[in-house]
Parts: structure tokens; C-alpha cells; sequence
């Protein structure tokens, strides 16, 4: 039966939806002016979404939440959100969000048939059993459903929503109360599913996860298109041990598996290499469940079939159907070997090329059974193994190191697999030495992001105040590298306390700032967190264009940070006058965050606030 129901009085169809720049003004959000002096122009889509977004609070919402919202469960709602296209449905909800003006009548009004993606994260504690009931019975035709954080939501409705749209690409339960029944839900009636998210729910056992590569209810492999499966930080209640044996039959019985985090990731590829999984063989036969034995010859025995029809195209390359072309132009390294098949010598290959967490150890089993890595995240132990095993993938493009050691130790490693890394985040090391930094970037030419967190050396105060004397410290080495292409940079020092210099050469970490500040023009974001140097040196140097390194001529270099549209200096050495400068440049700045500086007053950050008006710049400046 269908019931329709209209949200507000006919006579309020005539709502305006622009009140002009006035408007525009007193919400801070000024939109004429020059494109280069300020942030990205909105369209006059978005200006209209923001005034109906306002509208709907003050009319159509509150009219919903008086009349219907607690009393009917309606399957359709008219209303002139109903005759939106879906896109823009979409995007006015981002707006609400934005704003902080979502409310419970307002997500009742914008689930409409026409929504392809929704995402309910910024508005999670809204979320509510109610709502999500509402989505099953209206957005059936969902292709992406983002509900991280909701917590509220029981797992009977989350299992009704996810039974009730078929058409579903990407599924994201980050945080929220999902268990076997949901998984259960997920593998009957999602057969298009190609992302799922399901970390940090706490109440789901490993073995559930099963359920998205086999129906036991059935007694079949769904083989579905699943793509990436994040499962970290779940299994804390019953079934926790068994971690294990599910990240085997997952690798064993998701064939099209690009992307998996997996907190036993590491072991099971180990297990599996070595064909030493017997001992995890029948961990789920009681819940209908084969054995891992026999996921093994199934995943053998289609892989033999694939081989003698030619192998199958989206098996062979990625969604585009092309194969993934290693830097020397082959398949991942592997000589005779398609990623996702065996090789000729009966070794399995996997097509994983993202994976989560996994330690030295496991990396060699990994490089055998993923040739076509393209990003890895590693726990280090032993830089010596490290250094030995990134060999084994040419075409590693992003790599992340947890490593509490020293900077030194980790370079012969760079050095070997830096060359083509576009990414590189390192965490909880020690800079023990200075110059350990421009040796990073002598193995690292290529990069687009750089994100370092080390820890902060001890504190030694004869240093501080000898720093503290001089008034413009001697030029850093003119033979600092620069990095080209980089386009976000974040460094952040670990310590109790951030505003103390510990005893790191602030001279030379300011011609390394320096230097990839200038030398980096494609620069979107610079997030610094306690760093101990002054930052006012650094930029007083970048805008007034002195290059860090020789042989450059201010006026063949592109102007520095032409292209900055984040910029974070929380708990860093930084004046107002330093700010202001950086306000006053002709940059796309839109977010300055100048948290817990101790060098800038309230009084000084409303006087940032007034200086960015002035400038008629989009800007948002934080500070506490």
C-alpha cells in the first residue's frame, strides 16, 4: 500500500531561494571580489541550497516534526524536495551538515527514491532505529550507504536496511552495532557490493565475516565483486580468536579482493604461502562453513578452468580491464603470471594491491602471494628485513612505517624502495640526527604527500636559550633537496610538550621547511604540529623569496605557496605579524589554524578575523 503525505502548506511552495549578498554578508560568507584573493567561488547551485537549507528549517522541517514524525511511517513524502534530482538532494544534505542544521524532520524529508549515495556520518547521533527503517522503506535504489558512528541503530535495522537495496556498491558500518545477522543480511541481499567498511565494530566475531564470500544457508561462494573489505579492531567479544582462519578463507574465497585490512593479515598470508593453515582447517565447520582445505582447492581448481579459458578479464587487470603494469611493464613482477591466477609453478598470486598493518616477518609470504602491491602499511621491527623485502614490488607506490627507531635506520630501506613512492607517511621514530632529513629526501624525489610524526628528542635547555640569543641563525646547507610534485606535507612532533625546542638543530630543520616550501609550487596543504623551530624564520624567508637551495634565481622560481588552501600551525613558534602576512598573500588560503599558539592573543585573533574580511577572503581561522 503506499501512502504519500504532504510536509507543508501549499502556500509555502512560494519560499525564496536567494535573499541576494546582504544575506550573503551577514553569513560571513562573502562571494564577490577577485578569484585569486580568496577560496573557490560558489556556484549559484550551492548559494540556492544554502537558502533552502535555511528555509527548510524555519518551514518545512518544523512543519514535518509538528505534524508527522512521531505518528506515520510514510513510504513516500511530497514535498519540493521529492522533485530535486538526486544530486541535489545529496548535496543539500552536505549542506545541513555542514551547518550544523540537520535535524530528525529535516533526514525524513531528504530520503527520497531518487538517492544513489547517502552519507549520515556528520549527522550520526541523529541516526536512530525510526530513520533507518524510513531509508529501507524509501532508498531502495541506494548505490553507496555511509553509516559510520550511527551507534543507535539496533542490528535488526541495520540488517532491514541492507536486505533492502539489491543495487548496492559501497557499504560503510564503521562503529556501529553490526553482528552476525547483519553479515548474514550483507551476503544474501547485496550481491552487487564491492567496498564494505566494518572496523571498530566491536560486537562482530571474525568468523562472521565469512558470510560475504559464502551462503551456508545455500551451500555456495557468492563470488561476488567484493573489492575492499576493512575489517580492523573487531572481534573483541565472543569468537575473537578466530582472526586467523577467517583472513585465510577471505584471501581464499574473494577472488577480486583488491584492498583488505585485516588485523591477522599478516599471519594468514604467512599460513597460506606455506600451506601451513591445517591447524585453523575446520575453525568454522560448525556454522556451515567449508574447511580451509577445501576453499583452497576451489579457489585452485577455478583458477585452473580460468587458465585454459584464457583467464577472466576483470581477474586480469582492474576495473578499467586493464592489467596492472609494473614499472619494468610486466604484471607485478611475475614473469608468466596474471594477478589473481597461479603462476606456471602452481604458487598462488593474489590481487591484492592495498593492504593494512602488517609486521617484517610477513612481508616476504605478502610479496609472493601480492606481486602487484601498490600500497603497504608496516609495522617495523628489523629496517634490515625491511630494506631486504621492498624489493619485492616495483611498483609500490604509497608506503607507511610505524617505527620506533631512529630516522638513520630506516634510510637504507628508502633508498632502495623510495625512488617511485608517491606517498610516505613514517610514525614514532626518533630524528636523532638532523641531517637524517635531507637524506629522506634524496631517496623520496617523487613524492606527492609526506607525512612524518616523530618523537621529540630529549629537552636540553643550554641549547634552547643559546637558540633563543640568535637573532638570524646561519644559512642552512644550499644542497637540500626539493620535492617538485609534493602537494601535501604534514609533520608533527610527538611530545608532552610541543612549545619547548627540544635538542634537534632548529636551523637545520628551518632550511628543510625552507626548502620544500619554496620548492614545492603544486603545495594544497601544510599541516605542522609543534614543531621546534620558529616558524616566523620560515616564512619571513619563503614570502620574501630567499630559495633554500643554490643556483635558483627568485625570478625562475614559481611563487611560493601560490597554490595553499589548508594551512595548520598548531602549537608551533608564530606571531601575528606572521599571520597576517600569510592573510595577506595572494594564495587560495580557506582554513588557517593557529590552535594553541601561545604567540596569539584573543585580541590578535579577532583582529586575523577582521584583517580576512577586509580582504573579502573566505577564510577560516581557528584558534583556542
Amino acid at each position: 500500500m503506499r501512502y504519500e503525505a504532504a510536509a507543508g502548506p501549499s502556500q509555502k511552495w512560494g519560499m525564496p531561494l536567494f535573499r541576494g549578498l546582504q544575506w550573503q554578508r551577514e553569513r560571513g560568507r562573502w562571494t564577490g571580489g577577485d578569484r585569486k584573493r580568496r577560496g573557490e567561488v560558489w556556484t549559484l547551485v550551492r548559494l540556492c541550497l544554502v537558502s533552502l537549507a535555511d528555509n527548510m528549517k524555519e518551514v518545512w522541517a518544523k512543519d514535518y516534526a509538528n505534524n508527522y514524525l512521531d505518528l506515520y511511517n510514510f513510504r513516500y513524502i511530497m514535498s519540493p524536495f521529492s522533485l530535486l534530482p538526486g544530486e541535489l538532494v545529496e548535496e543539500l544534505l552536505s549542506v545541513l551538515c555542514s551547518q550544523h542544521q540537520a535535524s530528525r524532520s529535516s533526514l525524513h524529508l531528504l530520503l527520497v527514491p531518487q538517492l544513489r549515495r547517502l552519507c549520515l556520518t556528520p549527522c550520526s547521533g541523529l541516526v536512530t532505529t525510526p530513520l533507518c527503517q524510513a531509508i529501507a522503506l524509501r532508498c531502495q535504489g541506494l548505490l553507496s550507504l555511509d553509516l559510520s558512528g550511527c551507534q543507535r541503530v539496533a542490528p535488526a535495522a541495520l540488517a532491514e536496511v541492507v536486505s533492502s537495496v539489491p543495487r548496492l556498491r559501497s557499504l560503510a558500518l564503521s562503529g556501529c552495532q553490526c553482528d552476525r545477522g547483519v553479515m548474514a543480511a550483507i551476503g544474501r541481499g547485496c550481491p552487487s557490493l564491492q567496498h564494505l567498511d566494518v572496523t571498530r565494530c566491536q560486537s562482530l566475531p571474525p568468523r562472521a565475516l565469512l558470510h560475504t564470500a559464502y551462503l551456508p544457508t545455500e551451500g555456495r561462494y557468492t563470488h561476488r565483486p567484493l573489492r575492499s573489505l576493512l575489517a580492523t579492531d573487531i572481534g573483541l567479544g565472543d569468537g575473537g580468536g578466530d582472526g586467523v582462519g577467517s583472513a585465510v578463507f577471505l584471501l581464499l574465497a574473494l577472488p577480486n579482493l583488491e584492498r583488505l585490512e585485516h588485523d591477522n593479515l599478516g599471519e594468514a598470508c604467512r599460513l597460506l604461502d606455506g600451506l601451513d593453515f591445517w591447524d585453523w582447517d575446520g575453525f568454522a565447520v560448525q556454522d556451515g562453513f567449508p574447511t580451509l582445505g577445501e576453499a583452497h582447492t576451489v579457489r585452485l581448481g577455478d583458477e585452473e578452468s580460468q587458465g585454459v579459458e584464457g583467464g577472466r578479464g576483470e581477474w586480469e587487470g582492474g576495473s578499467d580491464g586493464k592489467g596492472d603494469k609494473g614499472v619494468d611493464g610486466d604484471s607485478g613482477g611475475k614473469e608468466g603470471c596474471r594477478i589473481g591466477q597461479r603462476d606456471p609453478s602452481g604458487h598462488l598470486t593474489l590481487r591484492l594491491k592495498e593492504v593494512g598493518a602488517v609486521h617484517c616477518g610477513d612481508l616476504y609470504s605478502l610479496g609472493r602471494l601480492c606481486p602487484g602491491l601498490r600500497s603497504l602499511l608496516v609495522l617495523c621491527e628489523d629496517t634490515r628485513k625491511l630494506a631486504r623485502e621492498l624489493g619485492l614490488w616495483a611498483g609500490l607506490a604509497s608506503l607507511t612505517v610505524q617505527y620506533s627507531g631512529s630516522l638513520v635506520e630506516l634510510l637504507p630501506a628508502l633508498e632502495r624502495g623510495g625512488h617511485w613512492l608517491s606517498s610516505l607517511c613514517l610514525r614514532g621514530l626518533r630524528i636523532n640526527c638532523p641531517a637524517s632529513l635531507i637524506g629522506l629526501l634524496r631517496c623520496c624525489p617523487s613524492l606527492r604527500s609526506l607525512e612524518l610524526q616523530p618523537q621529540s628528542p630529549p629537552q636540553q635547555e643550554e641549547e634552547e636559550e643559546q637558540e633563543e640569543e640568535e637573532e638570524d641563525p646561519l644559512s642552512p646547507p644550499q644542497n637540500i633537496p626539493r620535492l617538485p610534485q609534493l602537494r601535501v606535507l604534514t609533520l608533527s612532533f610527538l611530545s608532552d610538550e610541543p612549545q619547548r625546542c627540544p635538542a634537534l638543530v632548529p636551523w637545520l630543520l628551518q632550511g628543510v621547511l625552507q626548502s620544500l616550501l619554496c620548492g614545492s609550487p603544486l603545495l594544497d596543504k601544510v599541516l605542522l604540529f609543534g614543531l621546534p623551530c620558529s616558524m616566523d624564520r620560515v616564512f619571513r624567508k619563503v614570502l620574501n623569496g630567499r630559495p633554500g637551495t643554490s643556483g635558483v634565481s627568485r625570478t625562475a622560481s614559481p611563487t611560493p605557496l601560490q597554490n595553499l588552501r589548508e594551512l595548520s600551525l598548531a602549537h608551533c613558534h608564530v606571531s601575528t605579524d606572521t599571520a597576517q602576512r600569510l592573510i595577506a598573500e595572494h594564495n587560495r588560503l580557506s582554513l588557517l589554524d593557529l590552535s594553541g599558539c601561545w604567540g596569539v592573543s584573543r585580541a590578535d585573533f579577532t583582529q586575523l578575523q577582521r584583517l580576512a574580511s577586509r580582504k573579502s577572503r573566505e577564510l577560516v581561522i581557528q584558534w583556542s
